[in-house]
């Protein structure tokens, strides 16, 4: 059985915390690190920063709930962390909470399974290094390619079922 470590922003917690973690789980040969999306600091940072901070653990960000990010923002946002961090970033896609949603980011979550859908639609194309071409029932996207390399990671729907 694998063991997956998680590191999460949370208040009252500095973020040399979740660092401290990532570095014992990067020499402790865990096989993957995910990083997920918290109130405090933004998971694409927080993963930016275990990046430098650790040699190989591989990373996983999220679940990025995408009702709050498009798939653009999300794989540039992969792209850019992959970058810094030297290899592979996969993200975790996901719904979120009404809290998440609706309280904190003042969206809606309609449709929030079709939104998972169609974004795990756009993300694969741009993962892929293909340009964005896709109009579905909530999202669409024309023309974006990364410009960075692809994240080279993989994708992963984070679902309650």
């Amino acid at each position: 059985m694998d063991l997956t470590v998680v590191v999460a922003s949370r208040p009252n917690v500095p973020p040399e915390e979740d660092l401290r973690v990532a570095e014992v789980a990067d020499r402790l040969g865990y096989p993957e690190l995910w990083v997920g999306d918290g109130f405090v600091w933004d998971a694409f940072a927080l993963a930016a920063a275990i990046g430098t901070a650790t040699a190989r653990i591989p990373l996983t960000v999220g679940p990025i709930p995408v009702t709050v990010r498009d798939p653009a923002t999300i794989a540039r946002s992969a792209a850019s962390v992959a970058k810094v961090a030297g290899r592979p970033v996969g993200v975790a896609l996901g719904t979120s909470s009404i809290r998440v949603v609706e309280r904190m980011h003042g969206r809606s979550r309609a449709r929030a399974v079709t939104a998972l859908a169609e974004s795990a639609q756009a993300v694969r194309r741009l993962f892929a290094g293909e340009q964005a071409d896709f109009a579905g029932e909530v999202l669409a996207s024309h023309g974006y390619r990364l410009r960075l390399d692809p994240p080279g990671g993989t994708i992963t729907l984070a679902a309650f079922g």
